[in-house]
């Protein structure tokens, strides 16, 4: 069978086993919305065997920088949808999305910790000692761009630049904190902390 043709299985079955099967095609949605959704899975796919090649200090920095951006994700988007309106200025946006990605990105922490029999005050110093200079690095990295971006930051949410813009600059951070989160772990330090709890 031709390695495309193996691709394309294996899309379909992440696809199906998602629920996603209806953007395929002969499915009802657009060509667009398939074509973002096939190549989602198909990055998922590739990262997923890249993940089994590379060693464990790489693989913990890749699954805590996901983490970092869960919780900055939601803090982003929060804070951009709290403060977008035609009249915002690009400072109060960044502002609020920077205070509230690290809301988020410790509440995230210090919420699996507790889950897991840690007490409160502990999971705070823990998040702060582990979660500060990933979101840090995020954050500054996912900004940075944004505003190289400056269609996306003053686009309305229902815009669809508005969403490409902030897709690239959490692609962006991403990219950029995984090293700097393998620094910190492989000298016992960010991450290296969480991972010694679980």
């Amino acid at each position: 069978m031709a390695e495309g043709a193996e691709e394309a299985e294996k899309v379909e079955a992440v696809a199906s086993l998602c629920g996603l099967a209806f953007i395929l095609p002969g499915g009802a949605a657009s060509g667009e919305a398939e074509f973002s959704v096939i190549l989602l899975l198909t990055a998922w796919l590739q990262l997923k065997e890249m993940m089994a090649k590379i060693d464990k200090a790489t693989k913990m920095a890749v699954m805590a920088t996901g983490h970092c951006l869960i919780g900055c994700g939601i803090g982003e988007i929060l804070g951009m949808v709290i403060t977008n309106s035609p009249h915002r200025k690009a400072g109060s946006s960044v502002v609020v999305s920077i205070l509230l990605a690290f809301v988020f990105g410790y509440a995230l922490t210090i919420w699996s910790l507790v889950r897991s029999g840690v007490e409160w005050r502990r999971a705070l110093r823990i998040a702060l000692a582990s979660d500060t200079v990933s979101i840090m690095s995020m954050e500054i990295t996912d900004n940075l761009v944004l505003l190289l971006i400056p269609a996306a930051l003053y686009a309305p949410i229902t815009a669809p630049m508005f969403w490409i813009g902030l897709g690239i600059s959490l692609g962006v951070a991403f990219v950029v904190t995984v090293p700097v989160n393998r620094w910190l772990i492989v000298r016992g330090r960010g991450h290296a902390v969480m991972h010694d709890m679980h």
